[in-house]
């Protein structure tokens, strides 16, 4: 199967940072990142944007990082660790109350088995 679709890492003012697909489909989960935990603010921005460039790495056909091994993977989408790491399969968002920005995870059996797979092609060992 070929697939298009390309892995970015994106952060956000809040202290989110995101993995995401660019997907011709632009329906699809995203990966919610934070930790691990660092002695300080900045310890803990750098730690989380490791995680993120290497899971995006991953997912764009590079090595599959050692330290996944250390999660614990909580539900079919979530994972974390005792280092305060932690990995959520999220998404997308659909504003339910136009044009009122209410904006709510699309709950579709479909979306809920694409998040558990998302979380599979990190966890599941090929």
């Amino acid at each position: 199967m070929v697939t298009t679709e390309v892995w970015t890492f994106q952060s956000f003012p809040s202290g989110s940072c995101i993995v995401t697909a660019d997907s011709p489909t632009k329906c699809m989960p995203w990966l919610y990142i934070y930790g691990p935990i660092g002695a300080d603010d900045d310890s803990t921005d750098r730690n989380r944007y490791a995680v993120c460039m290497a899971i995006r790495d991953y997912l764009n056909g590079g090595a599959r990082p050692a330290w996944l091994d250390d999660l614990r993977r909580t539900s079919e989408t979530h994972a974390c660790d005792l280092d305060g790491t932690s990995i959520s399969a999220i998404g997308p968002m659909f504003d339910a109350d136009p044009p009122n920005l209410n904006w709510v995870e699309d709950n579709s059996d479909t979306m809920n088995v694409a998040r558990a797979r998302l979380m599979d092609r990190l966890f599941l060992k090929k």
